[in-house]
């Protein structure tokens, strides 16, 4: 048995983050920025993205992406944002986007998708 998950992947960033100038230094840092914490972003994504699997609940893998995320010295995004009580979004099957993580088992055939955001300096989303 085995739970299908619908593959996603992008990222973002939040542009108030970046400095706006024509020094090649900065703009190299900046870049460099992004590309770390994107690696971190995909880091706990993979994490959380072993752990769908049937009889695991949603809640299990918000546990297993919050302690993935502050391992690697970096905040969930979406937790305490606007009230929203997770470190990530857990949609199961007929949810469309940034369900809840709640203790229903995940069952064979359910389609998931985790919503991982991460922010150390700049903000990044994946999408597993």
């Amino acid at each position: 048995m085995h739970c299908i998950a619908y593959v996603h992947y992008y990222c973002y960033f939040i542009g108030c983050c970046f400095i706006v100038t024509c020094n090649t230094v900065a703009n190299n840092y900046s870049t460099l920025l992004n590309v770390a914490v994107c690696r971190v972003a995909r880091e706990v994504l993979n994490k959380a993205g072993e752990a769908v699997q049937c009889g695991v609940t949603t809640d299990e893998i918000d546990v297993i992406a919050h302690n993935s995320c502050i391992a690697a010295g970096a905040y969930p995004s979406p937790l305490l944002y606007r009230g929203f009580p997770k470190s990530v979004c857990t949609s199961v099957n007929n949810v469309a986007c940034h369900g809840i993580p709640d203790d229903r088992p995940l069952c064979d055939g359910d389609v998931v998708n985790v919503d991982v955001t991460v922010i150390i300096l700049f903000a990044t989303e994946l999408s597993y």
